[in-house]
Formats: C-alpha cells, structure tokens, sequence
C-alpha cells in the first residue's frame, strides 16, 4: 500500500470517523524536562537546552543554546547566557523535542570570567545546577587567595607528567590550610580513569600542589571518572568500574562468589548500576533496584532491565512494562553474575517514548511520559515492533485500520497529550497528515 491509497483513505476516513468528543487537553504538566534538547528539523546541530522548569506562573523553561559535538551536547554561553521560554513562544519558533542528555552530558564550554572571578568552563550542566564553581588559578607559583582554588573533579597536571593527570577527589581544611584529597587519573578515550585506586586518596596542601606546578587541565564531572582498579581494601570491599561519584556516596562491592548458593535473610551482592549475564547467553540485564530481604527467610529482590551494548554505552530499549523483578536465588539458579557496571546516569534509556532518559535521571524522579490511552480507549498506545513508534494506537495488541480512524479523529488530542516522538512517523517533529499516511500504509 503506497501513497496512490491516499483518496482511497480519504473515502474511508470519510466514511467511519465520528466526531471527535470534546477533551480538555490542558492537563497542566510541562511538556518538557531538565536536559531536553528543543530545537528544529532544519538545524539539527543546535538548539536549546532545558535547564530548569518553573509552573508558579504557567510553564515557564531557563534554557541555554546548545552545539552538538560528536555525540554530546555543550553550552559555548553560560555565564548571562540563560533565557526563559514560554510553550506558548517554543510553539511559535517551531521548537520540539529533539534530544535529551542527562545533564551530567552536558558540558560548559564558556571560558568567561564572571564579575567575581569564578569560572564554570568544563563543569557539567548538573554541577552548575548544583551550585559548583571555581576560581580563577593565579598565575603560576602565586599563592591562593584562602578559598579552594580547585573543586571535585578537576584535573591538573604540570611539565613532569604529561600523561596522566592528578584528580581532586574531596576538599578540605587542616589546621586551617586547605588540602585535597587526590588520586591519580589516565585519560582513555573520552573519558579519564583511576587505574590504581586507593580508598583515602593523597592528602595533599594546596601551597605544595602550587608549588609543584600543577594548574588545572580539565574536569570531569564525577559521575563520568570510572575506578579501573580490580584490586580491594582489607575488608574485601572493591570498587571497580564504580563511578567516583557512586564511591563518594558510599558504594561498594563485597565478594560477589556468585557460584555460591545464597542463603535467606543474607544481603544484596549486586549494587543498582550493575550488568548481570551469564556465559551461555547474549541477554544483558542492568540491576535498576536492590530491596533487602524483607525477612529472615526472604532473599534480596532486583529489579532489572534488559540492555544492549552500543560502542561502551549501556541502553535501555524498552522500558515500559520491561522491568523484571528476581530475587537472589533465581539470579544463583540463572548462573548469573557481574560482567561489567555503569553509573544509572550513563545508562540510557532509547524506548522513544521514554525521551532519552537515562537511568539515572529516572531513579532520581523525573518520571517519564508513558503514552496516555486515546480516548474513547482505555488501553496505552503499544510500540509493536520496536521502532519508538506506537502504530497501536487503541493498544489492542494489533495494528488495524480501527487505529487509523482514532489517529484521524483524535490528531489534535494526541499532539497536545502524548510524547510526540511516539507518533511523529515521518520524523518532521510534528503531527500532520502524512503521519496518518504512515500508519495507513504499515498496515
């Protein structure tokens, strides 16, 4: 069935559709979240990041512009480069939806100094979101001024080891001289790593720093910094492929020994983030939830997702209805055991329906837009083969042409009420006819 269907549709259309009920489709929810990417079809490399979203006075955004580069999305203006926009005004200038990044992805890039001499250049959206900035280092061998001059993240490096470089792991005072907790760092890739991890770090005065010539080389947001070091403490407790970010908030392993039975009441052996298998299958599982035993004689219970490897990024592509709960002795009975981990905030979620989430982001509580059911139905628009676009649209389990008279009837509705991604078949970042072409012809 091809485009010369069309007034064969129109007669159809003609036929069958009834007129659409009266529906309030002022549902007061924003449409968009922090770290959507609005932008257009015209100029897909640029467009504006959501920042912050206000509903005192009606739906109002902070957003910054945004550049692509390679895959990521960086702000080239921060400092006074924020701007409000009203959905009324994003409708005007033909703004949608078309990306979302964690904001811990989205990286400063302005290299201005502010009035008070700080700098956000390299800190991710988050961070600034947060709070974090830093001052401008004083030229070389210059004491500081008595505030921290470097913050969480941050990567220096002098004339002595150009290969390498020194994190800032944790701030803080002795005796009233400021000192830094700091730990080896080794770019690879896109990304830099601790190779060789230990837990306290080197407690190093800000002056010998200074005095070593080190400055600031880059930052990286904490989320980002993987621990590489296979090794443990004394206690057992290790903490490889952790984020610093993870290990800053108290994580870590005990010995997996997944070849062992568990017994109940014992506790959980795997920590949200972790990529469970075994050797005797392709399928992937990320742990999304940990729940203790709820008794002597319970076991820990996980609540998992299946991903896909994409390159070294972790994807989630279905997330509605794709949870699976497992306590720890079907994952015993499974042979299943860690095979890698990934901060939540690095595991991306590519049901289109889900708008790019990460994990991360929704165990943080910005819940996603399940598809709504279009009325008159009861039931939420199915995805049936995979491809982020609902062509179920009465979610009855089959595409048939009954969805085709409710996207006919129910065009204006769906706009203003579902993820548009879910039902935008022609990719122009909006609803029109050729949508309903598409879904006609696919059946």
């Amino acid at each position: 069935m091809h485009f010369s269907a069309l007034p064969l549709l129109l007669l159809l259309l003609l036929l069958v559709a009834a007129p659409a009920a009266a529906i309030d489709t002022d549902t007061g929810l924003p449409r968009y979240v922090v770290g959507d990417i609005l932008g257009t079809a015209a100029a897909p490399e640029t467009g504006m990041v959501v920042a912050n979203v206000s509903t005192q006075t009606g739906t109002v955004y902070l957003a910054y512009e945004v550049v692509k580069n390679g895959t990521g999305w960086e702000i080239p203006k921060y400092w006074h480069g924020d701007f409000e926009l009203t959905e009324v005004q994003a409708d005007t200038l033909d703004l949608h939806r078309v990306d979302h990044a964690d904001p811990i992805l989205v990286i400063i890039t302005d290299p201005e100094v502010t009035g008070g001499d700080m700098q956000y250049s390299g800190l991710s959206l988050a961070e600034a979101r947060a709070g974090v900035v830093y001052p401008v280092e004083p030229a070389p061998g210059e004491p500081g001024s008595g505030t921290a001059l470097y913050v969480t993240g941050d990567i220096l490096n002098n004339s002595y080891a150009p290969a390498g470089g020194t994190l800032i792991g944790r701030v803080y005072t002795n005796n009233g001289q400021i000192y830094y907790r700091t730990y080896d760092v080794v770019k690879n890739g896109d990304r830099w790593e601790i190779d060789w991890f230990d837990y306290n770090g080197f407690g190093m005065p800000e002056d010998v720093l200074i005095g070593m010539g080190m400055r600031r080389i880059a930052h990286a947001d904490p989320h980002t910094l993987i621990v590489n070091d296979t090794a443990t403490n004394t206690g057992d407790i290790g903490w490889y492929h952790l984020s610093f970010a993870e290990f800053l908030a108290g994580e870590g392993y005990g010995p997996e020994l997944w070849q062992d039975q568990p017994y109940p009441g014992t506790s959980p052996r795997y920590l949200t983030g972790d990529i469970l298998g075994n050797d005797t299958s392709s399928i992937r599982y990320v742990v999304a939830g940990v729940a203790a035993p709820a008794g002597p004689d319970a076991f820990p219970i996980y609540t998992t997702y299946e991903v896909v490897q994409n390159g070294s990024r972790w994807e989630i592509p279905m997330y509605w209805d794709g949870d699976h709960q497992v306590d720890a002795l079907q994952v015993f009975t499974q042979s299943l055991h860690r095979i890698d981990h990934a901060d939540a905030h690095t595991v991306v979620v590519t049901d289109s329906t889900v708008t790019g989430l990460s994990l991360g982001e929704i165990l943080g509580g910005t819940l996603p837009v399940r598809p709504a059911p279009v009325p008159p139905g009861t039931n939420s628009p199915r995805d049936l083969n995979s491809d982020g676009l609902c062509e179920d649209i009465n979610g009855n389990g089959i595409a048939d042409f009954n969805d085709v008279v409710i996207f006919f009837n129910q065009m204006d509705w769906i706009a203003q009420n579902e993820p548009l991604s879910a039902f935008d078949f022609t990719r122009n970042g909006r609803l029109d006819f050729n949508d309903l072409v598409m879904v006609f012809n696919g059946l």
